[in-house]
């Protein structure tokens, strides 16, 4: 039985805001931004909690936005979310990291417009429950099951790629295994300034290769890296300061007391210049245990 006009438009609005909530969080799940690696990391369950949660979530997104899937991508939505509303409410609390209650409040919304969307388009999950049932199981998968399982298992395995897991590396570097993304360590002492480095004046040190916009800067990274490296191998200092590692944005940067210091961006260094001696004095004390893998 078809919807009718009113309840079909209803059905999409929900759809709508379920999936636009669930697609922008993948960003950060799948980059682990320090916000989401700090969530998942007071659970536990880093980094593979957030990894699958992200994996479940682009799935839903996609069944919700399929007229013939929507009524499992929110049953699939509803599971997601249910468990992380349940996270809020015995460990991480309504407010996470001074929020004001947003991601909370998110969660709720996802909730409401996906159970709408089962309640509206329950007479779809009978029909595919009857069919379910009609039906002798098959082997085969259908092409749209097909590209949607394609497409689940090619953002595991980027995300695996962005995630550390256990001992951390000791320098972070992108999946071209460039140090800082490619930009020169140097410059930013001898220019005060983030600088692209070139692809023909590189180094290799500590597993990364660096490089650098001249040659000069070059060998003088090579005649002394510690002075010129980042601090805790140039992953982000705030989240080190926190007990985890998160990526960076070259931009992101300052430099106090002679050494380096990066962040994932501009809005989380902002955070970590607001105590700039206690985040530095706590990543002191925990970058060796990541290093160590504890």
């Amino acid at each position: 039985m078809q919807l009718d006009r009113r309840r079909a438009a209803l059905s999409w609005l929900c759809q709508i805001v379920a999936a636009a909530i669930l697609f922008q969080t993948l960003f950060f799940k799948f980059t682990a931004a320090p916000e989401s690696v700090h969530v998942f990391s007071t659970l536990g369950l880093e980094p593979w909690g957030r990894i699958a949660s992200g994996v479940a979530e682009l799935v839903a997104c996609v069944l919700l936005l399929v007229p013939r899937t929507a009524a499992l991508g929110a049953l699939l939505a509803l599971g997601v979310i249910g468990g992380a509303i349940a996270s809020h409410l015995t460990r991480l609390g309504i407010v996470v990291q001074d929020d004001g209650g947003l991601l909370f409040a998110l969660a709720l919304v996802v909730f409401a417009s996906s159970a709408s969307v089962a309640w509206l388009r329950r007479d779809d999950l009978s029909r595919l429950a009857a069919r379910r049932h009609a039906r002798r199981p098959r082997v085969a998968v259908r092409p749209h099951a097909r590209h949607v399982v394609l497409l689940a298992a090619l953002v595991l395995a980027v995300a695996q790629d962005a995630t550390p897991a256990g001992a951390v590396e000791p320098v972070w570097s992108n999946w071209r295994g460039l140090a800082i993304a490619g930009y020169d360590p140097v410059a930013y002492f001898t220019d005060g300034k983030a600088v692209a480095g070139s692809s023909e004046l590189t180094t290799e040190w500590h597993g990364a290769t660096w490089r650098f916009a001249s040659a000069a800067h070059r060998e003088q990274f090579v005649a002394d890296p510690e002075r010129f490296a980042p601090q805790y191998g140039g992953y982000c200092a705030w989240a080190v300061a926190q007990g985890y590692t998160a990526g960076i944005d070259p931009e992101a940067w300052r430099i106090v007391g002679g050494r380096l210091y990066l962040n994932y961006s501009k809005d989380v260094q902002a955070k970590w210049e607001q105590d700039v001696p206690g985040n530095v004095a706590r990543a002191d004390a925990s970058w060796p245990r990541l290093l160590a893998g504890n």
